[in-house]
Protein backbone atom coordinates (compact mmCIF):
# COMPACT_ATOMS: atom_id res chain seq x y z
CA UNK A 1 0.00 0.00 0.00
CA UNK A 2 1.51 3.57 -1.08
CA UNK A 3 1.60 6.55 1.46
CA UNK A 4 0.19 10.05 0.39
CA UNK A 5 0.84 12.64 3.11
CA UNK A 6 -1.62 15.50 2.41
CA UNK A 7 -0.89 19.26 3.98
CA UNK A 8 -4.01 20.69 5.54
CA UNK A 9 -4.08 23.90 4.78
CA UNK A 10 -6.32 26.72 2.52
CA UNK A 11 -4.98 26.48 -1.09
CA UNK A 12 -3.38 29.78 -2.19
CA UNK A 13 -3.94 31.21 0.37
CA UNK A 14 -1.25 33.64 2.54
CA UNK A 15 -1.01 33.61 6.45
CA UNK A 16 -3.78 35.64 8.05
CA UNK A 17 -6.01 36.13 4.74
CA UNK A 18 -9.38 34.90 4.75
CA UNK A 19 -9.99 34.24 1.06
CA UNK A 20 -13.18 34.85 -1.19
CA UNK A 21 -16.55 33.65 0.01
CA UNK A 22 -16.87 30.23 0.14
CA UNK A 23 -13.18 29.50 -0.50
CA UNK A 24 -12.75 27.49 1.84
CA UNK A 25 -15.55 25.28 1.78
CA UNK A 26 -14.38 24.72 -1.98
CA UNK A 27 -10.61 23.78 -0.29
CA UNK A 28 -12.56 21.12 1.92
CA UNK A 29 -14.31 19.72 -0.94
CA UNK A 30 -11.22 19.47 -2.83
CA UNK A 31 -9.20 17.92 -0.02
CA UNK A 32 -12.42 15.64 0.24
CA UNK A 33 -12.13 14.49 -3.32
CA UNK A 34 -8.60 14.02 -3.03
CA UNK A 35 -8.83 11.29 0.07
CA UNK A 36 -11.55 9.79 -1.42
CA UNK A 37 -9.75 9.02 -4.52
CA UNK A 38 -6.79 8.16 -2.98
CA UNK A 39 -8.41 5.58 -0.55
CA UNK A 40 -10.56 4.00 -3.29
CA UNK A 41 -6.72 3.38 -4.94
CA UNK A 42 -5.55 1.79 -1.64
CA UNK A 43 -3.52 5.00 -1.02
CA UNK A 44 -3.06 5.22 2.69
CA UNK A 45 -3.41 8.57 3.47
CA UNK A 46 -1.52 10.52 6.03
CA UNK A 47 -2.97 13.96 7.26
CA UNK A 48 -0.33 16.02 8.74
CA UNK A 49 -0.40 20.18 9.42
CA UNK A 50 1.10 22.21 7.14
CA UNK A 51 4.52 22.95 8.96
CA UNK A 52 3.84 20.83 11.44
CA UNK A 53 6.93 18.55 13.04
CA UNK A 54 6.15 14.86 12.40
CA UNK A 55 6.16 12.54 15.50
CA UNK A 56 8.98 10.21 14.98
CA UNK A 57 12.61 10.44 13.11
CA UNK A 58 13.52 8.84 10.11
CA UNK A 59 15.98 6.75 12.42
CA UNK A 60 12.99 5.42 14.79
CA UNK A 61 10.60 5.48 11.66
CA UNK A 62 13.61 2.82 9.93
CA UNK A 63 13.53 0.07 13.57
CA UNK A 64 9.80 0.44 13.25
CA UNK A 65 9.67 -0.72 10.22
CA UNK A 66 12.68 -2.85 10.01
CA UNK A 67 13.28 -4.13 13.32
CA UNK A 68 16.51 -5.77 14.18
CA UNK A 69 17.00 -8.99 16.48
CA UNK A 70 12.96 -9.66 17.15
CA UNK A 71 12.93 -12.91 19.19
CA UNK A 72 13.91 -14.66 22.40
CA UNK A 73 17.44 -16.28 22.27
CA UNK A 74 17.78 -19.51 23.43
CA UNK A 75 20.25 -20.69 26.23
CA UNK A 76 20.20 -17.38 27.25
CA UNK A 77 22.64 -16.00 29.75
CA UNK A 78 20.05 -12.83 31.28
CA UNK A 79 16.67 -12.47 30.17
CA UNK A 80 14.03 -9.12 31.48
CA UNK A 81 10.93 -8.58 30.80
CA UNK A 82 9.91 -4.62 31.94
CA UNK A 83 6.14 -3.83 31.97
CA UNK A 84 4.44 -0.18 31.46
CA UNK A 85 1.19 -0.24 32.95
CA UNK A 86 -0.44 2.89 32.09
CA UNK A 87 -0.55 1.92 28.23
CA UNK A 88 0.00 -2.12 28.68
CA UNK A 89 3.08 -2.54 26.92
CA UNK A 90 5.87 -4.50 27.74
CA UNK A 91 9.47 -5.45 26.56
CA UNK A 92 11.79 -8.44 26.70
CA UNK A 93 15.18 -8.84 25.95
CA UNK A 94 17.77 -11.66 25.95
CA UNK A 95 20.98 -11.38 25.87
CA UNK A 96 23.72 -13.98 25.30
CA UNK A 97 27.52 -13.48 26.53
CA UNK A 98 30.86 -14.78 25.02
CA UNK A 99 33.21 -13.47 27.52
CA UNK A 100 32.60 -10.77 29.72
CA UNK A 101 30.77 -8.97 26.59
CA UNK A 102 26.94 -9.76 25.05
CA UNK A 103 27.47 -11.72 22.04
CA UNK A 104 23.97 -11.44 20.64
CA UNK A 105 20.58 -9.53 22.29
CA UNK A 106 17.29 -10.11 21.00
CA UNK A 107 13.97 -8.39 21.67
CA UNK A 108 10.09 -9.38 21.91
CA UNK A 109 7.78 -6.44 22.48
CA UNK A 110 4.20 -5.81 22.66
CA UNK A 111 3.36 -2.12 22.55
CA UNK A 112 3.49 1.48 20.06
CA UNK A 113 6.02 1.51 17.66
CA UNK A 114 8.28 3.64 20.02
CA UNK A 115 8.52 0.84 21.93
CA UNK A 116 9.68 -1.45 18.73
CA UNK A 117 12.23 1.30 18.40
CA UNK A 118 13.72 1.36 21.64
CA UNK A 119 13.70 -2.36 21.95
CA UNK A 120 15.23 -2.81 18.61
CA UNK A 121 18.15 -0.14 19.44
CA UNK A 122 18.68 -1.48 22.66
CA UNK A 123 19.30 -4.88 20.94
CA UNK A 124 22.34 -2.88 18.86
CA UNK A 125 23.79 -0.76 21.43
CA UNK A 126 23.99 -3.85 23.61
CA UNK A 127 26.34 -5.68 20.86
CA UNK A 128 29.78 -5.96 22.34
CA UNK A 129 29.22 -4.23 25.76
CA UNK A 130 30.45 -6.02 29.12
CA UNK A 131 28.50 -5.64 32.46
CA UNK A 132 29.71 -2.12 33.43
CA UNK A 133 28.89 -0.72 29.92
CA UNK A 134 25.65 -1.73 30.31
CA UNK A 135 24.84 -0.41 33.20
CA UNK A 136 26.26 2.72 32.37
CA UNK A 137 23.32 3.42 29.49
CA UNK A 138 21.02 6.08 29.92
CA UNK A 139 17.66 7.08 29.09
CA UNK A 140 19.09 9.82 26.69
CA UNK A 141 21.59 6.83 24.52
CA UNK A 142 18.55 5.37 23.28
CA UNK A 143 16.60 8.71 22.57
CA UNK A 144 19.93 9.53 21.10
CA UNK A 145 20.06 6.45 19.07
CA UNK A 146 16.79 7.19 18.15
CA UNK A 147 17.23 10.88 16.75
CA UNK A 148 14.51 12.07 19.13
CA UNK A 149 11.48 10.68 20.49
CA UNK A 150 8.09 12.34 21.20
CA UNK A 151 7.33 13.33 25.16
CA UNK A 152 4.63 11.29 25.43
CA UNK A 153 6.79 8.36 24.41
CA UNK A 154 9.87 8.59 26.61
CA UNK A 155 8.23 5.66 28.82
CA UNK A 156 9.32 3.17 25.83
CA UNK A 157 13.30 4.54 26.06
CA UNK A 158 12.70 4.37 30.09
CA UNK A 159 11.41 0.72 29.48
CA UNK A 160 14.72 0.01 27.41
CA UNK A 161 17.10 1.48 29.75
CA UNK A 162 15.22 -0.41 32.98
CA UNK A 163 15.97 -3.40 30.90
CA UNK A 164 19.31 -2.73 30.21
CA UNK A 165 20.05 -2.43 33.82
CA UNK A 166 18.11 -5.86 34.60
CA UNK A 167 20.04 -7.66 32.66
CA UNK A 168 23.21 -6.47 33.88
CA UNK A 169 22.12 -6.91 37.52
CA UNK A 170 21.41 -10.52 36.67
CA UNK A 171 24.72 -10.96 34.66
CA UNK A 172 26.50 -9.63 38.32
CA UNK A 173 24.16 -12.50 40.25
CA UNK A 174 22.39 -9.38 41.84
CA UNK A 175 18.77 -10.20 40.98
CA UNK A 176 18.62 -14.06 39.14
CA UNK A 177 15.16 -13.97 37.09
CA UNK A 178 14.59 -17.56 35.22
CA UNK A 179 12.97 -18.56 31.80
CA UNK A 180 10.64 -21.18 31.84
CA UNK A 181 10.73 -23.92 29.64
CA UNK A 182 9.22 -22.04 26.64
CA UNK A 183 11.76 -19.59 27.26
CA UNK A 184 9.78 -17.06 28.96
CA UNK A 185 11.09 -14.67 31.22
CA UNK A 186 9.24 -14.40 34.76
CA UNK A 187 9.64 -11.22 36.53
CA UNK A 188 7.32 -8.78 38.76
CA UNK A 189 9.74 -5.31 38.08
CA UNK A 190 7.83 -2.81 36.63
CA UNK A 191 8.97 0.77 35.30
CA UNK A 192 7.96 2.95 38.70
CA UNK A 193 7.75 6.00 35.93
Amino acid sequence: MKQVAIQAGHLGMKKGETGAPGEQEFNAQVSQAVKTVLEAASVRVIYRLKGAPTMYSARLMEHFHNPRNVGTLENADACALVRYPPCGDWMQITVRMEGDRVAEACFKVQGCGGAIAAASVLTEILQNKNIRGIRSLAVQDIVDALDGLPEGKMHCARMAVDAARMIAAQLDGEKPELQDDRGRCESDYETTT
